[in-house]
């Protein structure tokens, strides 16, 4: 299995974790950390959704979107962390 399938299926069991209640004040500040996480997931989605199609250019499209294979598997490992981030990406990820 490749690493960019093995990646998806952890994003898409990071999204069956639970969430944490928080206070009015860190909702506020959650809401707007969710919003550039949400934006990174999408970005993600999309270089992967690219690479799925053709993924001989791998390379120059994680080049494209200023990523190297490590830096994209180290972003791919933070999103699966985060179950807000990873339902982003999920929501985003064509198959």
């Amino acid at each position: 299995m490749k690493p960019i399938h093995m990646l998806a299926a952890l994003l898409l069991t990071a999204t069956a974790c639970g969430t944490d209640e928080a206070s009015d004040a860190d909702t506020t500040t959650a809401a707007t950390a969710q919003t550039s996480a949400s934006e990174r997931a999408i970005l993600a989605a999309s270089v992967a959704n690219a690479i799925a199609r053709t993924p001989g250019d791998a390379d120059s499209i994680l080049s494209a979107a200023g990523y190297t294979a490590q830096s994209f598997e180290r972003l791919m490992y933070d999103i699966a962390s985060d179950s807000a981030e990873a339902a982003a990406y999920a929501a985003a990820r064509n198959p």
